[in-house]
This record gives C-alpha cells, structure tokens and sequence, in this order.
C-alpha cells in the first residue's frame, strides 16, 4: 500500500505546488502527518500539511470522496498549546505555553484523575483552489483548516474539486478536541491515516459535506459565526431539496426540527460551523 511521507510537506493551499504522489480511484493509500507544536518557538514554523497528492481521473467540476478508513496514531503523546492573542482566552497569555500530555489505553492522561477519551481526527484535509495561495490556517469551499471532530474512521468527507487531479493534502491530526477548539488547539499529535478516494455522481455541493453511518453534515465559514451558519444552513437546505425532493419552504422546516447547528472552531481568522441532520430522518440520500 502506498505511504506519502510525512517530509513531504506544503505551507499553503494552491494549485502551483507540484505533486509529490499519484493514486488512482478506489485505491488505498495512507498519508503520514506530523506532531505540530512540541517544538515550535512561533507560529510561522508550524510544519505543514503533506502532500499534495494528484488523484488520477478527477476532473474540475467534479466532488472528490474521501474515505477515511483508518488513523493510527504514531506517538504516545500529544500537545496543546497556548498562544497571546490567539484563541478566546489569548489576551489571558502573555507567552507560548506549551503542554505535553501522555497518550495511552485510549485515553488523553490529562491529570492524575482526569482522562480524556481519545477520539483521532484530522483537522485539516483539503483540495487545491482554483486560484491564488492560502495559509494552512485557512479554512473554505476546498476544505482546509475545518477542525471539524466527525472527520475521523468511517467518515467520509466531499470536497469540489477545482483543478483536474484535486491535488490532495491532509495534516493537523488530534487525538482529541472539543467542539470550538476555544484555546487554539486540540490534543496535537501526528499518524498515519488510511484513505480511499471516488468520484461522487450526480452530487452538486458548494461546500465540504461529511457523512458518517449516522449522519450527514454541510459545513461552511464566515468573518462571523452568523455569516458561517447562513451558508451551512442554506447548503443543507439546497441538498434536501435536491436529494428528497423538496420544496425550499418543507426543507427549511425540516431543518428547523430535526438539523442541529453547531461550532467547529472558532479561533481561526475565519468561523467554522456545521450543521447535522440524522439518516434515520433522511436516510442514506448520498448514495
């Protein structure tokens, strides 16, 4: 099975960054990733995503599926950091703090007596845009920095595909996080996640989708949490229409009783939100 290094490395998001592997459709393949933070002085030298990866047979204007089959951590701790001016409690520090805590028989070994459950998921996969150059910080319409905990085994995660092969990346893998990530980061560690990628026909999304064996989700971001929760919802919106057939009226309502609208992270210059709706209301209306 093919492995992408975790030395192959990308410090932004766009379409000029050559690729560094090639898979095709309905091929396995893992991509390494690295732990972020234990030795980072500042910010500007936080390593990047790896990647990218041209998947052979996407085109522009397709929606890419990816599998996350699998995410084995690689090391037996993990990293939160803290940083001034960043994250809601930012104006607190005055200094990087940089905390280290042991991982081991599924859990995060916060204290003494308190242990977090682990719960693996990659923060940031992504797609190359049409245009321009993006920090890996940025989250949009061809993914990027979501922090978003559903994506994680047994996902699986659909991006619009804006340049023939996608040129593929993923990094910025948690052992844990809390929805919003409010102190700037999750429990930061690194692995090796287990994927395989399809085309997904006959869908039409403007924004990355997630759908495990429960759920379906939209997600979307803004400059507010407002703007960020206007385009999840009205995505959600658009593919109940498109996918049961119904009105905009009987799809809003819907959402209104059965969807649940919530934070992914709100420490990013940009919002992350998304909203999630039950396949046992929906049923299976991405296959």
């Amino acid at each position: 099975m093919k492995l992408i290094e975790k030395d192959k490395l990308i410090f932004s998001y766009s379409k000029l960054h050559p690729a560094v592997s090639a898979v095709g459709l309905g091929e396995t393949f893992r991509i390494e990733t690295h732990e972020r933070f234990s030795k980072v002085e500042n910010s500007d030298k936080i390593p990047g995503l790896t990647g990218p990866v041209f998947i052979k047979g996407i085109k522009a204007g397709h929606v890419l599926k990816i599998d996350i089959l699998n995410i084995s951590l690689t090391e037996d701790f993990g990293v939160i950091i803290s940083m001034p001016d960043r994250g809601v409690f930012g104006s607190r520090y005055n200094k990087n703090i940089v905390s280290v805590y042991s991982l081991d028989n599924g859990f995060v070994n916060f204290s003494e007596t308190i242990k977090v459950p682990l719960h693996p998921h990659l923060g940031r996969i992504v797609v190359a845009p049409s245009e321009g150059e993006y920090p890996t910080g940025t989250l949009g319409p061809f993914g990027g920095n979501m922090d978003n905990t559903h994506i994680c085994p047994g996902a699986s995660v659909y991006l619009p595909v804006f340049i023939d092969g996608a040129l593929l990346s993923m990094g910025d893998i948690h052992a844990c996080m809390g929805d919003g990530e409010s102190n700037l980061s999750g429990v930061e560690t690194s692995g090796i996640v287990t994927i395989k990628c399809s085309v997904a026909n006959n869908l039409n999304i403007q924004y990355p989708l997630i759908e495990n064996e429960y759920e379906i989700m939209t997600t979307a971001d803004g400059e507010t949490f407002e703007e960020a929760a206007k385009y999840a919802l009205h995505e959600m919106a658009n593919i109940l229409c498109s996918r049961l057939g119904l009105s905009f009226f009987k799809a809003a309502e819907l959402i209104s009783i059965a969807a649940n609208l919530r934070v992914c992270q709100i420490v990013n210059p940009r919002i992350g939100v998304k909203v999630l709706i039950s396949k046992k209301i929906v049923g299976n209306i991405l296959g």
